[in-house]
């Protein structure tokens, strides 16, 4: 069984826009991501960079206004900021993914998680039945966290996963187990 994982750690290749894809792991897939519910149907082609969307500084634009701006083409005009800090996005998935899963299983918890300070649940899997969140594909929520540094935001995103309820999940427990093995070992 394979999921998406991903880890931005701060800064990038030159300090500017973030590196993405350190840890990330599994196949693209479209991602429909209401950013915390403000921006409701935009599309990422690549859900392995949830964690970088997680890191457009919602202050000034954030990532709502950036994809806007994409989609009118006035990309010029907006002003982008990266929050400097660490993201580590963990994808819950449907029971059975990337094979035959279920769909329909009602979302629970998505609230309080959604309230923990520097966290965004991104929507990939997801649809509005009746007033409540129920699954609708295999990669269901990207749960992106960030933290002070890398070890703080994976606990977080960890954190927030374990609010959050539906039948059949399952998610990867080692995102940015690897990344912190390398920071050890270049810190020593």
């Amino acid at each position: 069984m394979r999921t998406a994982a991903s880890v931005s750690p701060a800064g990038g290749r030159d300090g500017g826009i973030p590196d993405p894809v350190l840890g990330g792991h599994g196949p693209a897939a479209a991602c429909e991501a209401p950013l915390g519910g403000a921006a409701g149907g935009f599309t990422f082609s690549d859900g392995e960079h949830l964690d970088t969307a997680g890191r457009c500084d919602p202050g000034r634009g954030g990532a709502p206004e950036l994809l806007a701006a994409v989609v009118d083409d006035r990309l010029e005009e907006v002003q982008i900021d990266w929050d400097p800090r660490p993201a580590v996005c963990v994808v819950m998935a449907a029971g059975g993914y990337p094979g035959k899963y279920e769909t329909g299983h009602v979302i629970e918890g998505l609230e309080r998680a959604e309230q923990m300070p520097d966290v965004c649940v991104f929507h990939a899997g997801t649809r509005e039945v009746e007033h409540m969140t129920v699954t609708a594909g295999g990669r269901v929520l990207g749960v992106t966290a960030l933290g002070d540094d890398l070890a703080a935001a994976q606990r977080r995103a960890y954190e927030a996963v374990r609010m959050i309820r539906f039948q059949n999940a399952h998610y990867r427990r080692d995102i940015a187990a690897k990344a912190l093995a390398g920071h050890a070992r270049a810190a020593n």
